[in-house]
């Protein structure tokens, strides 16, 4: 059995070596040992942007997204796998995905991804908060963009972080959509995330975001 384990944290060490630090190896050394021994996982672990892009750029896991779970003191975590989402939903996720869409076909696609995410579940929304950060960058501003328009609502902080990480973008569009669906989509929490990455970090953008705030809040 150990060496089991030991063989499995060899392959998934294999896949995410070639980006990491040593603080960042460490954190995944303590992901694995509380994995394999089904023990509750801290939320900084999981909150760790180079985890988070691991997971999704390298497909390890076969793009199972973590999500949390429970109400324990350090919240813990299960796999969300993409077999778990709607076949439908499922092809517009890999339509999403093609560098190569065109625009056209990227609204029509993102209004029915809209559709689904008005009524889909918290664990579907963490879900989905881990997928659009592997997104090209115009797939992901056409579907923020159409989800706002759509006045859709939220609380989940962890869809509404993976948005607000689009405020750092040199894009213009993304950070401007980002920006209206943190304050017309996230409520009180997407206003103050907002907020407080105004206020502590330099944005390339920011002054059109400080202007959106100042305008929608």
């Amino acid at each position: 059995m150990h060496e089991s384990k030991e063989k499995s944290k060899r392959i998934f060490f294999s896949l995410a070596s070639p980006t990491l630090t040593d603080d960042i190896s460490s954190i995944f050394e303590e992901y694995f040992q509380a994995s394999v021994d089904h023990s509750s996982i801290d939320r900084r672990i999981l909150q760790n942007e180079a985890v988070h892009r691991i997971f999704l750029h390298k497909g390890v896991a076969s793009f199972q997204y973590l999500q949390e779970m429970g109400t324990s003191t350090f919240p813990s975590v299960q796999f969300l796998t993409l077999n778990s989402v709607p076949y439908k939903i499922r092809e517009c996720l890999d339509k999403l995905s093609q560098v190569q869409e065109g625009e056209s076909n990227l609204y029509e696609t993102s209004s029915l991804m809209t559709e689904w995410l008005m009524d889909a579940s918290h664990e579907y929304q963490t879900f989905f908060a881990g997928y659009i950060q592997a997104i090209p960058s115009t797939s992901a501003q056409i579907l923020i963009a159409a989800l706002s328009d759509a006045e859709f609502s939220t609380g989940n902080d962890s869809l509404l972080a993976s948005v607000s990480l689009f405020l750092k973008s040199t894009d213009k569009r993304l950070a401007q959509t980002a920006s209206i669906f943190l304050l017309t989509c996230g409520g009180t929490l997407g206003g103050d995330i907002l907020s407080q990455i105004l206020s502590t970090q330099e944005l390339p953008h920011s002054q059109l975001v400080r202007g959106i705030s100042e305008l929608l809040s």
